[in-house]
């Protein structure tokens, strides 16, 4: 897979993708963090989860080519860009692969849950601090 990863520069607001668009590409952060959004009925949307060097984004996909969720860049940085297609078939190929993806996806639901939980327990300093070591480690080599 390696030659099939290309190094992107990635803007702060560039739109990755948009709820129910055909997704082309997965994406390694390096340096970007990007930001998994949710439409709500009011016409907003809300950020549900912040992924860094840690994740990828685009993986959620598995059961076909289109997302529930828009992705948008928070921060600017680099981050690898993958073919979806690619990255599905290594992952039917291979149990290693699909292993590590699987707890990827498993920190990525918890990650999700956790301001859930903080709201209930912490004050809004701490869920702010939270927040900020939070997006610290996602750009911190």
């Amino acid at each position: 897979m390696l030659p099939s990863f290309q190094l992107v520069c990635l803007e702060a607001g560039q739109l990755i993708f948009r709820p129910h668009e055909t997704i082309q590409f997965v994406y390694f952060p390096v340096s970007a963090i990007i930001a998994m959004q949710i439409d709500i009925s009011d016409g907003s949307s809300a950020d549900i989860v912040l992924i860094g060097r840690e994740g990828m984004v685009g993986s959620g996909v598995m059961g076909g080519n289109q997302n529930f969720s828009r992705a948008r860049v928070k921060f600017a940085g680099f981050a690898y860009k993958l073919p979806l297609s690619l990255f599905q078939s290594e992952l039917a190929q291979d149990r290693a692969f699909l292993k590590i993806w699987m707890a990827a996806t498993r920190q990525m639901i918890l990650q999700i849950a956790m301001p859930t939980i903080c709201s209930s327990k912490h004050s809004n300093e701490q869920q702010f601090i939270r927040w900020l070591m939070n997006t610290l480690d996602k750009t911190q080599p």
